[in-house]
C-alpha cells in the first residue's frame, strides 16, 4: 500500500489544536508526508503509528513499512512532530525524516519507538536560516529480541542556531538499540549552541544498548557539549521497594516508568495543557502495557 500526504500551513497560520494523524498500518506500506510551512505559520502535529493485528503469534507473516516525512519551514515558522510507533513484532520498519529551517524557525521533534522487530530511523534536521533552532527529543522501549537502530544529525549552517538532542531508552530481555546523536557546525556558523544527552537503561543481562554522541565543530566561536549514561538498575531501588511489599517485576515497572517520566515532561509547552496531558498518559499507557505484557510472560 501506497499513501502520500500533503500538509500546508499558509503565512500566519497557527491553528489552536493539534492534527492527529491516525495511521494504522494493515500490511506492507509505503508512506510519504511532506510538509510546508509558510512565514510564521505554526504547526502541531501526532502521527500515531499502530498495526492492525497486536499480536505478531497470530501472523508470521513478515511485513515491511516505510516512511518519509519531509518538512520546509520558513522564516519564523514553529513546528512540533510528535511520532508514536507501537507496530507489532512482525514488521522491519525503516523511517527517514527530514527538516530543512530558514531564518528563526523552529522545529520540536519528539519521537517514541516501542514496536516492530526492526526499526532504522534518522530524525534529520539542516538549520539554513540564522537563529533557526532544533529541540530534538527521542524515547525508545525494546523487549524480546527487538532492534533499533536511530540515528539524530543535525546540521549548523548558520550563525545563532540551536540545537538540542535529548534521548531516554530501555531495552529488555534480548532486545538491543543503538542511538547516535550528531550536531555538526559548519565553519559559517558562529555563536551556534548544541547539546546532547543520552540516558540509557539495560534491564536484562542478555539486551544491549549503546549510545554514540557525536560532535564536528568547524568553528572556534561556538559552544557545545555532549554527555551519554549506561546503566542497570540500582539493586538498593529494588531492595527498598520490596521493603515495601513491592515484588521485583512490578518495581522494575515502576522504575522504568519514572526512568521515561522526566523526559515525557519535556512535551513542547506550545501544546496546551489539556492536550499535552492526553499525548502524555497515551505513551504512558503504551509503555505501560508492553511492561506488562513482558512481566505476565516472565511469570508465566
Amino acid at each position: 500500500m501506497k499513501n502520500a500526504l500533503f500538509i500546508y500551513a499558509p503565512k500566519n497560520c497557527s491553528p489552536s489544536i493539534p492534527l492527529i494523524l491516525n495511521n494504522n498500518v494493515v500490511e506492507n506500506s509505503i508512506e510519504n508526508i511532506f510538509i510546508y510551512a509558510e512565514e510564521n505559520s505554526k504547526l502541531i502535529i501526532l502521527e500515531d503509528a499502530t498495526s492492525f493485528d497486536s499480536n505478531p503469534t497470530t501472523n508470521k507473516n513478515q511485513l515491511y513499512r516505510s516512511s518519509i516525512v519531509e518538512i520546509i519551514a520558513q522564516p519564523n515558522s514553529y513546528i512540533t512532530y510528535l511520532s508514536i510507533q507501537s507496530l507489532n513484532e512482525n514488521y522491519f520498519n525503516i523511517n527517514y525524516n527530514n527538516a530543512i529551517l530558514a531564518e528563526d524557525a523552529t522545529i520540536n521533534w519528539f519521537s517514541v519507538v516501542l514496536g516492530s522487530k526492526f526499526t532504522k530511523q534518522e530524525i534529520a534536521t539542516a538549520l539554513q536560516g540564522k537563529g533557526a533552532r532544533s529541540n530534538n527529543y527521542g524515547l525508545f522501549l525494546g523487549t524480546n529480541s527487538q532492534q533499533f537502530d536511530l540515528y539524530n544529525p543535525i546540521i549548523h549552517n548558520a550563525e545563532h542556531t540551536h540545537s538540542l538532542i535529548l534521548a531516554k531508552g530501555a531495552v529488555k530481555q534480548k532486545a538491543k538499540a543503538v542511538y547516535r546523536g550528531m550536531i555538526h557546525i559548519k565553519e559559517n556558523a558562529a555563536h551556534a549552541t548544541g547539546y546532547q544527552k543520552e540516558d540509557n537503561l539495560i534491564l536484562d543481562d542478555g539486551a544491549e544498548t549503546d549510545a554514540i554522541p557525536l560532535l564536528f565543530i568547524d568553528n572556534n566561536e561556538v559552544k557545545c557539549s555532549h554527555g551519554a549514561t549506561i546503566g542497570q538498575i540500582d539493586n538498593e531501588k529494588l531492595f527498598y521497594m520490596a521493603s515495601r511489599g513491592i515484588d521485583e517485576d512490578l518495581a522494575k515497572q515502576m522504575i522504568v516508568e519514572g526512568f521515561f517520566d522526566s523526559l515525557l515532561k519535556e512535551l513542547p509547552a506550545e501544546i496546551s495543557k489539556l492536550y499535552s496531558e492526553q499525548i502524555t498518559e497515551k505513551i504512558k499507557h503504551k509503555i505501560e502495557r508492553k511492561l506488562g505484557k513482558q512481566n505476565e510472560k516472565t511469570n508465566n
